[in-house]
C-alpha cells in the first residue's frame, strides 16, 4: 500500500497539485510586490524628510549667527555712545557670546535628536516591512499547504468513488492505485466469491471455475457425457452451434454437440424454457 507521504507527494507534484500551488504562489508574489512598493514609497519619503532636517537647522543656525552679529554690533555702538569703558563692553560681549553659543548648542542638540528619530523611523519601517513579508509568506505557505491537503483529500475521495463504482463490475484497478496490487487482488477474490454469476458473466472467471465454486453448470453450459463436467464432458459457448424455434411464449434451444453425442450412444439431455440454462438430466 502506498504510504501517505508518497501519495501526497505524487499529488502535489502532479498537474493538479502544481496548479493549486501555482495559484497561491502567484497570489503571494503579488502581495509581496505590493508590500515592497509601499515600503519603498514610505522609505523614500522618510529619507527625504531626514535630509531636510539638516537644512532646516542650518537655516536656524545661520539666522542665530546673523542675530548675534547684529546684536554685537548694536551693543558696541551703544557702549561707545554711552561712554562705557572697555572692561564693561567686554563683559557685555562675553555675555552675548555665551548666550549665542548656548542657543547654537541647543539647535545642534535638537538637530541630532530629530535626525536620530528619523533614523529610528527608517529602521522601524524596515523592520515592520520585513515582519509583514515574513507573515505574508507564512500565511501564504499555510494557505497553500491547507489547499493542497484539501485538494489531495478531494482527489483521493474521487478516486475512491470511482474505484468503488468500477469494483461493482469486477474491475479493481482503482483500488490497486489506492491500496496496492496485493490488496486489490484480495478484494477481487472476495468479490468473485460473493458474486460468482456476475463474475462469470463479466468474464472474471471461467465456466470451470464457476462450477467448482457453485457446484452448478455455468449459464449456457450442459453435460454431454457420463464423464461429468470438467473439461471433458462439456462444450463451451464458443464451440456450440445453436438454433431456436419459438412456439407461443416458449423457446427451445438445441445443440449440435448434443446430437453428435447422442449418435455416439451417450445419454444427454438439455431443456431450456424462456431462454433459461440447460441442466443435466438423470
Amino acid at each position: 500500500m502506498p504510504s501517505f507521504e508518497d501519495a501526497y507527494k505524487s499529488y502535489t507534484e502532479g498537474a493538479q497539485g502544481q496548479a493549486v500551488a501555482g495559484m497561491y504562489d502567484n497570489q503571494r508574489d503579488a502581495n509581496l510586490s505590493r508590500m515592497e512598493e509601499e515600503y519603498n514609497r514610505n522609505r523614500s519619503q522618510q529619507q527625504a524628510d531626514a535630509v531636510k532636517i539638516a537644512g532646516n537647522y542650518l537655516t536656524q543656525k545661520n539666522d542665530l549667527g546673523a542675530q548675534y552679529e547684529r546684536q554685537r554690533r548694536n551693543n558696541n555702538i551703544q557702549a561707545a555712545a554711552n561712554g562705557l569703558n572697555t572692561g564693561t563692553a567686554s563683559q557685555m560681549q562675553l555675555g552675548q557670546a555665551g548666550a549665542y553659543q548656548k542657543a547654537y548648542g541647543q539647535l545642534g542638540a535638537a538637530q541630532a535628536a530629530e535626525e536620530a528619530q528619523a533614523a529610528r523611523g527608517l529602521s522601524d519601517l524596515e523592520a515592520a516591512y520585513r515582519s509583514q513579508v515574513n507573515a505574508a509568506i507564512s500565511q501564504s505557505d499555510y494557505q497553500k499547504a491547507a489547499a493542497l491537503m484539501q485538494g489531495y483529500q478531494d482527489d483521493r475521495q474521487r478516486q475512491m468513488n470511482e474505484a468503488q463504482l468500477m469494483a461493482g463490475y469486477g474491475i479493481f484497478d482503482g483500488y490497486s492505485n489506492l491500496y496496492g496490487q496485493d490488496t486489490a487482488n484480495t478484494m477481487r477474490q472476495l468479490w468473485v466469491a460473493q458474486n460468482p454469476l456476475l463474475a462469470y458473466n463479466t468474464g472474471a472467471i471461467t465456466a470451470d471455475e464457476y462450477f467448482r465454486m457453485t457446484g452448478e453448470y455455468a449459464p449456457g453450459m450442459a453435460p454431454v457425457a457420463e464423464g461429468g463436467y470438467g473439461g471433458r464432458g462439456r462444450r463451451s459457448r464458443s464451440s456450440r452451434s445453436s438454433s431456436s424455434s419459438t412456439t407461443g411464449d416458449n423457446k427451445i434451444n438445441s445443440y449440435a454437440d448434443i446430437a453428435a453425442a447422442a449418435k455416439a450412444g451417450s445419454r444427454v439431455g438439455a431443456v431450456a424454457s424462456n431462454g433459461t440454462n440447460t441442466k443435466r438430466s438423470s
